[in-house]
């Protein structure tokens, strides 16, 4: 079973909606590859990464995502304008951002639990000239 969908209906945003199946080592692959490949396709874009639907994401597979983006980080700086993450939980929302407080992305981003919000801030990003910079 697929663990997200890619929605490229409002490209240049890309809509990665996370579905409500645990995922497994192949379609978490699948999405990491899916991923890469609409980051490289375009030369910029704004990532909603739509989590509303989703569980607890196992350690072992947020490990492997910080390794993909440790590992793709100059390509995600020079494409990627801003990524939305769109939680339904407030916790959630809330500990994502003490982690980002100690550990700062190295691309704008923002929290909300509302996709007509998400839109708003993708769309504003591509508006915006890019920056580049170094993780913290």
């Amino acid at each position: 079973m697929k663990y997200c969908e890619m929605n490229l209906e409002h490209d240049p945003i890309i809509v990665v909606q996370v579905l409500e199946n645990d995922p497994t080592d192949e379609s978490f692959d699948e999405y990491l590859d899916t991923y890469l490949g609409l980051l490289k396709e375009r030369e910029k874009c704004s990532v909603i990464l739509d989590a509303r639907l989703s569980g607890f994401l196992p350690v072992r597979y947020r490990i492997k995502q910080g390794k993909f983006l440790k590992e793709h980080d100059q390509l995600i700086q020079e494409r990627v304008h801003g990524i939305v993450f769109v939680f339904k939980s407030i916790l959630t929302r809330f500990m994502i951002n003490a982690i980002f407080a100690i550990k700062k992305p190295s691309y704008p981003y923002h929290l909300t639990g509302d996709m007509d919000e998400a839109f708003t801030w993708a769309k504003q990003q591509l508006d915006k000239p890019k920056e580049i910079k170094k993780a913290s």
